[in-house]
C-alpha cells in the first residue's frame, strides 16, 4: 500500500507554512495520516517556511501604508552552470503582452505552457471579481541560485515574513518568475479604483491525479504549495505589468505530472460556492 508524505500547508494569521514531511504525529497545526490503523513518523522533513517578526506595528504598516505607484522586477538567472554532483537547468520564455493572445487553461488537458498568457479572474475589493492575465515566464532548479534568492529576500527589512528552507536529499527547490496584469476596470482601491495594494499572486501545486504527487518509491506527497518571495511594492496600478517570484519544493523522483495552479472563488447559477482553477505546465515529468 502506498505510503503518504505530508506537505503540510498551514496558515496562521500572516504565517504561511509549507512543509514536505512524512511525519504524521499530532501537534498543534499538524495533520495526521493513518494507514491500516498505524501511523508512520519516520521520515526526513523539508520545509519552505515563512515566519513573522515580532513587531506588530511594522507588520501593519507594511500591509496598509501604500503611497507610491512603482513596479519593481525580480530577474531569475538566464544561465546556470552544473557541477558534477548537481545538474541545474533554467528555462525562460517571454509571453506576449497582447491580451488577445491569452489562453483559458481551465483544465489540465489544455494547460498553459511556460510563457503563455492565461486569462482568468480574481477577487478584488469587496470580493468583486475582475479580469487579469498572467504568465509563468521562467523556471529554474539551480539550488544555489534559489537559496541566494531566499537569502536576498530575508535580508530586506520590509520582508517581515522570513523564509526558511530545509531540503532533504530526495527533494529540491524550484523558482518561477511570473508576470501579471490586472486589467483596466479591475475592482481596486484609491480614488480612481485602480490601485492594487498586494499584486503578488498566490499559486498552488496540483498533481495530475488530483491527489498526492506520486513518486517512484511508492510515496505520495500531499499539500504541495508555493511561497511568494516577490519584491515588495507600495502599490500597483491596473493595466501595468507586475513581475513576481515564487518558490516551491518537488520530490526529485516524481512519477506523475504536476501543474502550477491559480484559483478564484465564484458561485454557480444556483448560488453554490465553487472554485475556478487555471493550470500551467512548467516542465514535463519524464518517468524512467
Amino acid at each position: 500500500m502506498k505510503r503518504i508524505h505530508l506537505l503540510l500547508s498551514l496558515a496562521l494569521a500572516l504565517i504561511p507554512l509549507v512543509s514536505c514531511s512524512g511525519q504524521t504525529g499530532t501537534t498543534a497545526g499538524s495533520t495526521t495520516a493513518t494507514i491500516n490503523n498505524e501511523t508512520e513518523a519516520t521520515t526526513e522533513a523539508a520545509t519552505v517556511q515563512t515566519t513573522t517578526e515580532e513587531s506588530t506595528t511594522k507588520e501593519t504598516t507594511a500591509e496598509t501604508t501604500t503611497k507610491e505607484s512603482t513596479t519593481k522586477s525580480t530577474t531569475l538567472p538566464t544561465e546556470t552552470t552544473a557541477s558534477d554532483s548537481s545538474k541545474t537547468t533554467t528555462e525562460a520564455r517571454t509571453g506576449e503582452t497582447d491580451s488577445s493572445a491569452t489562453v483559458t487553461a481551465e483544465d489540465m488537458e489544455n494547460a498553459a505552457k511556460l510563457g503563455d498568457w492565461v486569462g482568468t479572474r480574481l477577487n478584488g475589493k469587496d470580493m468583486e471579481l475582475g479580469s487579469i492575465r498572467y504568465a509563468i515566464t521562467s523556471i529554474t532548479d539551480d539550488q544555489a541560485a534559489i537559496l541566494a534568492m531566499i537569502e536576498d529576500y530575508n535580508a530586506k527589512d520590509e520582508n517581515y515574513r522570513k523564509v526558511k528552507a530545509e531540503v532533504p536529499a530526495n527533494c529540491s527547490l524550484r523558482a518561477c518568475e511570473y508576470e501579471v496584469v490586472y486589467e483596466e476596470g479591475f475592482p481596486g482601491y484609491g480614488d480612481d479604483g485602480n490601485v492594487i495594494y498586494t499584486p503578488a499572486l498566490s499559486f498552488g501545486i496540483a498533481s495530475e491525479s488530483g491527489g498526492g504527487l506520486d513518486t517512484s518509491d511508492g510515496l505520495s506527497y500531499i499539500g504541495l504549495s508555493a511561497t511568494d518571495i516577490s519584491t515588495k511594492v507600495d502599490q500597483h496600478l491596473t493595466g501595468e505589468v507586475y513581475r513576481g517570484l515564487m518558490i516551491y519544493m518537488i520530490p526529485d523522483n516524481a512519477c506523475e505530472q504536476y501543474y502550477i495552479t491559480l484559483s478564484y472563488s465564484d458561485r454557480d447559477d444556483k448560488g453554490n460556492a465553487l472554485t475556478i482553477y487555471t493550470y500551467v505546465l512548467t516542465k514535463e515529468i519524464v518517468v524512467k
